[in-house]
């Protein structure tokens, strides 16, 4: 995760890329009232002073000071984040992994507050908010404990009613082990999901899909036999280049292969690996299936009927699940910024975690330092 986060600020947030998960998919009614400033004009309606706009693909900021990095907590736009990784939600509020100041931060949606839930701002114990964490990257939530990557090879539990944090799995090492809690081993981890009994976590470098039983801390290989290519097959015998992203549908959990510029789809039950969509061309190209082309897909997110995939040419794309039709829903391809406007007239700035919460997407905006709203 480190090596891939460096070279993409080397590049100045070229399309080299790294990672950034999605927190569980939810079907909560939406939040209301948020402390989201801006003063564009979205789609006719005007976004200021906290009203957002309703407009499909309406980006607005939520939390965050634009291009300023920093810890505090506070009203949203007061707030400062510094390179927020990734994004989940517990079905009410957000949380937000700080990767510069390694800590995991929470944003209650319905007034935009931000506080600190664990870590220092210092580069882990088990004590919540004294903790010490590692190079936070990416999140998951099942609406009780938060799951995240820290230190690269391991897999923490953050219980929400406590806040204490515990190992999950792995031990810290590199290396690709099946086991039982510190006995298994991962190679850079990156996005995760989870369905309150497993958690499924894309080990990027080992080019395999990984499941972890919750209750027992068992760590398995669902799929992906840890060599580069392109393979559809089942279970160990498919291969991945580098899988930096999951979202769980139904019985089918959705990878971004950012190595292979392709989603592709497992059925759990049968360990069946298939090309969802993506031509493996590195493009920004909206069609049907194999037709349309990504630019190193990272983070995926859904709603059940679409899929959401932020992609590393600063965009934001859009999947219908039903007939895999691909379009860019935000973000103009190519171009960094921070502009608050409807889906293509929008900019980000290597936008890296995204989640679902209600009506509405949010997006960790890393290099501008800010949690980004998009309206479904």
């Amino acid at each position: 995760m480190k090596r891939l986060l460096l070279a993409y600020m080397a590049l100045g947030c070229t399309l080299l890329l790294l990672i950034g998960c999605k927190g569980k998919t939810t079907t909560t009614a939406t939040p209301t009232g948020n402390s989201t400033k801006s003063t564009t004009s979205t789609g006719g309606t005007t976004t200021s002073g906290g009203t957002s706009s309703t407009v499909s693909g309406a980006v607005t900021l939520f939390a965050g000071t634009t291009g300023s990095s920093g810890s505090s907590d506070g009203a949203a736009t007061a707030a400062t984040f510094d390179r927020p990784m990734d994004v989940a939600t517990d079905g009410t509020d957000l949380y937000v992994v700080n990767y510069g100041n390694y800590s995991i931060r929470k944003i209650v949606v319905a007034t935009g507050a931000v506080t600190t839930i664990a870590g220092t701002s210092t580069a882990l114990d088990t004590n919540g908010k004294a903790s010490t964490l590692k190079f936070p990257n990416s999140i998951t939530c099942d609406g009780t404990n938060l799951y995240f990557t820290d230190g690269g090879n391991s897999i923490f539990k953050l219980k929400l009613s406590t806040g204490v944090v515990e190992n999950l799995a792995g031990d810290g090492s590199d290396g690709l082990v099946d086991g039982t809690g510190t006995t298994a081993k991962f190679r850079e981890p990156e996005g995760m999901d989870t369905d309150g009994t497993y958690v499924y976590v894309a080990d990027s470098r080992n080019r395999v899909i990984r499941k972890i039983v919750i209750a027992t801390r068992v760590v398995t290989t669902l799929a992906g036999g840890g060599t580069a290519g392109t393979a559809d097959a089942v279970g160990t015998a498919a291969q991945f280049t580098s899988p930096t992203g999951v979202t769980l549908v139904g019985g089918d959990l959705y990878v971004a292969d950012m190595g292979t510029n392709t989603i592709r789809k497992i059925n759990i039950a049968t360990k069946a690996v298939t090309t969802f969509v993506g031509s493996g061309t590195n493009a920004n190209t909206d069609g049907t299936g194999t037709a349309a082309a990504f630019r190193a897909p990272v983070r995926i997110t859904n709603d059940g009927t679409n899929l959401y995939v932020v992609d590393s040419d600063y965009t934001i794309r859009k999947i219908v699940i039903a007939t895999g039709a691909v379009t860019t829903f935000a973000g103009v391809s190519s171009q960094s910024g921070s502009v608050d406007e409807v889906g293509t007239a929008a900019t980000f700035n290597a936008p890296l975690g995204i989640t679902r919460l209600g009506d509405n997407l949010y997006v960790a905006d890393k290099a501008n330092h800010t949690i980004r709203k998009i309206v479904k």
